[in-house]
């Protein structure tokens, strides 16, 4: 478990990188300790986390509403689980999220030749996470407690999705030194992940 004190500069790493700002890599804890120490952001996330998915199902069940008055037969409406069962789904889908993208990693960095690189980048990644859910959370947050509608939930949702794929592009061009194009690369592979892992979470709600 990272001290008090490596928290607070991985959290300051994370958004140095935010703003684009390189020094942020200075921050981390690069050694081996500091590469296992990084998944500590998953269990710091967490509760946030939870919130978020709880704001997303009560959003869930509105648009639902909001499909059923305008086709009362219920014809291809998407159900709605369990919010246990949402929430067992969700919960296997972050662990497997914070899991799967650095074993992928490891044998991508191989084959470009950076693998020395590698600890660093997962590091970076990690952190990042930090700042990533928490700028989703306003929006989520205020529609939990009723002070905006699902307009006003997913429309800044939709631009904070676009800075999030712009400052996770910047982490990884930050900590591999790779070509743009290259960095564009990972950030979309890293998106493909989250799908098919998404994609997964919902055939076992179906199941």
């Amino acid at each position: 478990m990272p001290s008090l004190r490596e928290v607070s500069s991985s959290i300051r790493g994370a958004w140095l990188l935010f703003v684009m700002d390189p020094r942020g890599m200075k921050q981390f804890n690069l050694s081996g300790s500091g590469f296992w120490n990084s998944f500590f952001a998953a269990v710091i996330l967490a509760p946030i986390y939870v919130f978020v998915l709880l704001a997303q199902y009560r959003l869930n069940q509105e648009v639902q509403r909001i499909e059923l008055e305008e086709n009362p037969d219920g014809a291809n409406l998407i159900q709605i689980p369990e919010l246990s069962d949402y929430l067992l789904a969700q919960g296997i889908a972050y662990v497997a999220m914070w899991a799967v993208f650095p074993i992928v990693m490891l044998w991508a960095t191989r084959i470009i030749n950076v693998q020395d690189k590698y600890i660093p980048f997962v590091v970076a990644y990690n952190w990042s996470a930090v700042a990533v859910l928490t700028i989703q959370l306003p929006p989520f947050a205020l529609y939990y407690f009723g002070l905006v509608g699902i307009v006003g939930a997913i429309a800044p949702l939709l631009s904070i999705m676009l800075v999030i794929m712009i400052y996770r592009w910047y982490v990884v061009y930050a900590a591999l030194n790779l070509p743009a194009m290259a960095c564009l690369g990972f950030v979309t592979l890293d998106f493909v992940i989250s799908v098919i892992i998404q994609i997964g979470a919902s055939a076992v709600l179906t199941a």
